[in-house]
């Protein structure tokens, strides 16, 4: 399902079938990137008040998904993966905002779109 949110941006939501590999089943999913590397959230409510619990998860050709979790974690994770792409490991270091890690999992997707 795809819609804009109040402030314009467009957000895909997907069910737990587009997630393969998943032990975590009948919740929301945010799909931020798709690609050799995907990005997606999930929204569970908290056991005890109800309250909304956000994870963010990558999966690395849909394989089962590992926490990708706050800055701090998403730059380490990354940094492996981009350990021979100077170009985009300097645009990690620079990374502040969620946005600029799409960013760059965009254009790491991008090297193989189209190659199987």
């Amino acid at each position: 399902m795809a819609l804009k949110d109040f402030k314009g941006n467009q957000r895909t939501f997907v069910s737990d079938k587009f997630i393969p590999n998943f032990d975590k089943k009948n919740r929301l999913f945010e799909l931020f990137v798709e690609g050799k590397l995907s990005w997606f959230c999930s929204y569970t409510p908290h056991l005890y008040n109800k309250s909304c619990v956000q994870l963010d998860y990558l999966a690395i050709d849909k394989k089962e998904p590992i926490e990708f979790g706050n800055h701090k974690k998403k730059k380490k994770i990354l940094s492996l993966i981009l350990i021979d792409n100077k170009n985009l490991s300097n645009k990690l270091n620079n990374a502040k905002e969620d946005e600029d890690f799409m960013d760059i999992l965009r254009s790491y997707n991008a090297q193989f779109e189209g190659k199987k």
